[in-house]
Order: structure tokens, then C-alpha cells, then sequence
């Protein structure tokens, strides 16, 4: 009896996990992107029915694909990470294919179309940069991203990401100086918060344990599994209200490409400085 209560219980928690990683992505916590916008003709008019293809080597499929609606409109949405190219077609119009979008995590890019008359054979292809400005979110963020974990010379820890976005506050006993603190379990504030507040995500899940009043860390996570991270600090999902920040590892994913990655520290007493004179001394 005590053995099937057991697995009772067993089972009931895997569920409760699964639905609470499931509701992380429902509420836009899992780093995912989107493409929308709105495609017309060369009146102006609304042009419904045209396919809307969102390609990378970012996506397992590699394509995901929309079709607009009747008043133009279309959104792609759940993307990971990366670099897209959107191309829209329809019969009877010129083809168009918009290169070189970069997508970051909670982050909608407004691509918009202007189709002309033409036959399927003529491409129209748009080298323009992604869209800066997120019409569509009001997450208040810093996207760490794959580049700067590589080439910026920190020891890719919480504390890396707190030296690389403004407003941060670490304590004092934890400041970072050169990898020198290494990886441990710190909690940060932002715009007056509690450092209870800190919430710890992998792919919008939360893994904070509930020691230290719930800001506890489950497992030490590692960054070269991560495409980037995300550090909100403010008008972030309801799931995760407060006035905490919340730092999101977004995985890696999709791709058929073998990769290995190696990373080290070092330092001696010739990187220190020393600001202690003789006089001061005596």
C-alpha cells in the first residue's frame, strides 16, 4: 500500500512539473520570439492568402510557415533565437525575401511587406537590418547573447551578466573582479527589490530551490549550453511578478552540426594591483 502511495505521489509530481514548464511557455517566459506584420499591395489594400516563410538553421524544421489573414495580417510565433529570413509569395505577385533578421529571446520583430505585380519567378530580396524596437512587448530586458559569451573576457557567471547590464546591484561581499569569485549562489537586486525577489530560469522553467526564502540555486547551470540569456528587470510575465529580476538560460537548439567548446581562467599576482604604500604601511 505505502509502495503504490509512493508512486502515487511520483507520478503526480512529474505532472505538476511538466504543467508548470507548460505554463512558463504559455506565459511568454520561455525566451521565444515571434515574427508579425501585415503584407499590401501597391495601393495600399491588404493582400490575404500570401505564405509566409520564417527559414533558419536555428529551427529543427528549418521553416515555419503563415499565412496572412483577411486583413493582412500574420504572426509566426515560438521561434528560438537566431538569424531568419522571411520570404512572402503569392500567385500573380512578385516574391519577397527579407535576409539577415536577428532574432533575440521575448522579442516580436515588426516585418512588414509591400507586394507588386509580377510573376513567380521574379525575387525581390531585402538585405535591411531587424527592427530595434519591440512595438509589440514591454519586457524591460538585456539579451546576453552567444557572441558576447564568447568574446567578452568574463567568467560567464551570474555575476558576469550583473557587470555587463546597467542597474544591477550584487552585494558587496560578491563583487567579480576578473573571475576571480568564480561560480556561486548570489542573488542581485534591481530598481529597490529584495534579493528574495531573484528568480533562476532554463527555458522560462523555474529552478530556484527554496533555500534562502526560495532564492536558492537547484543546480549550477552551464553557459556553453545556452544560445544566450536573458536578464529582465521589469514588466515581465505575471507568472513572475515582483520586483526581481529574472535571468532566463535560452538552450540551443535544432542544427545537425558537432561542436565542442572549451573554456578556462587563469590570474596570478601580476594581474593584481596593490594601492597599499609604504607610508600607509607604517
Amino acid at each position: 500500500m505505502s509502495e503504490w502511495r509512493c508512486g502515487r505521489w511520483a507520478v503526480l509530481l512529474g505532472l505538476a512539473l511538466a504543467l508548470h514548464a507548460s505554463f512558463a511557455r504559455a506565459q511568454g517566459s520561455s525566451g521565444a520570439a515571434a515574427i508579425s506584420g501585415t503584407v499590401r499591395d501597391e495601393s495600399g489594400a491588404v493582400v490575404p492568402g500570401v505564405t509566409v516563410e520564417a527559414s533558419s538553421s536555428a529551427l529543427i524544421e528549418r521553416t515555419r510557415t503563415a499565412v496572412t489573414d483577411g486583413q493582412g495580417g500574420y504572426r509566426i510565433v515560438q521561434l528560438p533565437p537566431g538569424d531568419y529570413t522571411v520570404t512572402f509569395s503569392l500567385s500573380g505577385f512578385q516574391t519577397i525575401k527579407r535576409e539577415s533578421i536577428r532574432l533575440t529571446a521575448n522579442f516580436t520583430a515588426q516585418i512588414n511587406a509591400d507586394m507588386h505585380v509580377g510573376s513567380l519567378q521574379e525575387t525581390l530580396t531585402v538585405s535591411a537590418g531587424t527592427p530595434l524596437v519591440d512595438v509589440q512587448g514591454v519586457v524591460v530586458q538585456q539579451v546576453i547573447t552567444r557572441e558576447m559569451l564568447d568574446n567578452i573576457p568574463t567568467n560567464k557567471s551570474l555575476l558576469a551578466f550583473a557587470a555587463l547590464t546597467p542597474a544591477l546591484i550584487v552585494p558587496t561581499t560578491a563583487q567579480d573582479v576578473g573571475g576571480s569569485k568564480g561560480e556561486f549562489s548570489v542573488r542581485m537586486t534591481v530598481h529597490g527589490g529584495k534579493p528574495g525577489d531573484q528568480r533562476l530560469l532554463q527555458d522560462g522553467m523555474n529552478y530556484n530551490s527554496m533555500e534562502g526564502g526560495g532564492t536558492g540555486r537547484g543546480f549550477f547551470i552551464n553557459p556553453a549550453s545556452a544560445s544566450e540569456f536573458t536578464i529582465e528587470q521589469g514588466a515581465g510575465s505575471a507568472e513572475f511578478s515582483g520586483g526581481g529580476i529574472n535571468i532566463n538560460l535560452i538552450p540551443k537548439t535544432g542544427g545537425n552540426r558537432f561542436e565542442a567548446y572549451f573554456y578556462t581562467n587563469y590570474t596570478n599576482h601580476n594581474l593584481q594591483a596593490d594601492n597599499l604604500s609604504s607610508s600607509l604601511i607604517l
